[in-house]
């Protein structure tokens, strides 16, 4: 089975800089429509047989103009949406108020870091089951000749990566996405092959991080 897994286009939160985790909920920028438009076209040729989404609308979007090409129902799913910040998302700076959370729980309550929840929200590893539980479901859904695509988030696709071998858990964090950033995964017999990561030629960008 392969996988075209793209992070959403530009949103609004992305162009103010906000850290938008699920609460910040932002449509795409005409720019960001533009990029989905543009991934749209470079994968207007590919046979899909499926299109699953974060059910938050910068995604949902992104979803949506891609399936103009393909003419398929888009499928929500929540278990594609980013992390969620809890509370944590009202704070000004989300990322140092996490990493300040994080090391506190660790400190004062002797915690595990990937087992420290946001308050009102989730931890890495909730994080991390949610999305492992998706890619499971869809091997064992789709045929192993399907090509899917999956439209999520910085983080959630991060994690796949990570799921998947491709980057450690250290090193998925510190992977980029950029907005329609393409990776293409495929599974056979029990292995994931990484194939493209973070790629954006159809943005006139032929670049691709390892």
């Amino acid at each position: 089975m392969k996988i075209y897994l793209i992070r959403h286009g530009e949103s609004v939160g992305n162009k103010l800089n906000i850290n938008q985790g699920q609460k910040n909920n932002f449509p795409l920028t005409e720019q960001g429509q533009n990029q989905a438009k543009k991934v749209s076209e470079r994968l207007a040729n590919e046979k899909i047989n499926a299109i699953y989404t974060s059910d938050l609308q910068r995604a949902k979007e992104t979803a949506h103009i891609i399936n103009l090409k393909q003419n398929l129902i888009p499928i929500n799913d929540r278990r594609l949406r980013e992390r969620d910040f809890g509370d944590l998302n009202d704070k000004g700076n989300l990322l140092i108020e996490w990493e300040s959370h994080v090391k506190k729980m660790v400190e004062q309550e002797g915690l595990n870091p990937e087992e420290v929840k946001a308050p009102n929200g989730e931890s890495d590893k909730d994080h991390w089951d949610r999305i492992q539980d998706f890619l499971n479901e869809k091997i064992t859904q789709h045929h192993p000749d399907n090509t899917i695509i999956v439209v999520a988030h910085a983080g959630s696709n991060k994690i796949a990566l990570g799921i998947t071998g491709h980057f450690s858990k250290q090193e998925m964090y510190k992977s980029y996405q950029r907005n329609t950033g393409l990776n293409e995964l495929e599974y056979n017999e029990g292995t994931w092959k990484i194939k493209q990561v973070n790629s954006i030629c159809h943005l006139g960008e032929d670049v691709e991080v390892d």
